[in-house]
């Protein structure tokens, strides 16, 4: 897969078209709905872009500083400025403006992405499109997370575009829950804080949301406000993916049946697992475990 790390790095000059993402592909994705269009490092980033896109693309600024302007048509398009750990969005429709400061330059990661669970992902917060700047927290893990989808994408080998897919959601929702606001979010609430760990810790069980609000001394509806406020999801929801997080271990590392991965991670009915599955990952349980076991169907 040559040059997947260029295609931002390139904009420098206002098109007469608005920029698609292009990258070859080697092989037809086994179906999930995100796949990952380009990722990459600019170490010194010079030039000011002025472009529409018709791809999402995220940028995390790691060094330097500069300013970012979506121009929507209203008029009210307002300067935000970008300083060492913070994200941004670009996105189909407005024109984007942004840069380093005149004379400076800064150091970006990107990954851009396209596919039509990008509205599952921004009903989810992982993506935005409010023009907003997001400090973040963790840096060094989101960049050694960003190296390696930049080298799955390199690598070009059987079922790397479908790992690029999942390494690309991975990545998004790692940097949702480093945005800043998210932190303090947690620090603000530790009853969200334990509700969410009673979540991590008996999600193979039946959990009863409105009882575990009432022990924490909050109506249901202010718990379902506070979970998705940090992590981006509404509490069931937030359940099924740690039951997916969990069911991806499983399928990835050992030779557990389909229906006995589905009642290990609490889901009784084999078929409501694979359905939840594929809305978490945009693969089924066994197209996730052929990606992950390359090796599987030798034994």
């Amino acid at each position: 897969m040559a040059n997947v790390t260029g295609p931002m790095a390139k904009m420098t000059k206002v098109p007469e078209q608005p920029i698609r993402g292009s990258v070859p592909l080697l092989q037809p994705s086994a179906g999930g709905d995100i796949q990952s269009a380009g990722a990459g490092h600019i170490p010194a980033k010079r030039d000011w872009i002025h472009h529409c896109f018709t791809i999402w693309a995220i940028g995390l600024v790691v060094s330097g500083r500069g300013s970012y302007r979506v121009e929507d048509g209203s008029g009210a398009d307002v300067v935000r400025r970008i300083e060492p750990g913070c994200a941004f969005a670009v996105f189909p429709g407005p024109r984007f403006h942004y840069g380093p400061d005149p004379g400076t330059t800064w150091e970006e990661y990107f990954v851009c992405l396209t596919g039509p669970g990008t509205r599952r992902l921004l009903k989810a917060g992982w993506l935005f499109d409010d023009g907003s700047v997001r400090p973040v927290s963790k840096i060094g893990e989101l960049v050694e997370a960003w190296r390696g989808l930049i080298a799955v994408l390199k690598r070009g080998q059987p079922g790397d575009l479908d790992r690029a897919g999942l390494a690309t959601q991975s990545l998004l929702l790692e940097l949702h829950h480093a945005r800043a606001d998210v932190a303090q979010a947690r620090a603000g609430n530790p009853a969200i804080e334990a509700v969410l760990d009673h979540c991590r810790l008996h999600f193979a069980q039946p959990i009863d949301l409105p009882a575990l609000a009432r022990r924490h001394a909050m109506s249901y509806s202010l718990l379902r406000q506070r979970v998705r406020q940090i992590t981006g999801l509404p509490p069931a929801r937030y359940i099924a993916h740690l039951r997916c997080d969990a069911a991806r271990r499983l399928l990835g590392e050992t030779d557990l049946p389909v229906k006995q991965v589905a009642s290990s991670v609490g889901v009784a009915d084999p078929f409501t697992f694979s359905r939840t599955f594929r809305r978490c990952t945009g693969l089924s349980p066994l197209q996730y475990r052929e990606q992950a076991q390359p090796w599987a169907g030798a034994r």
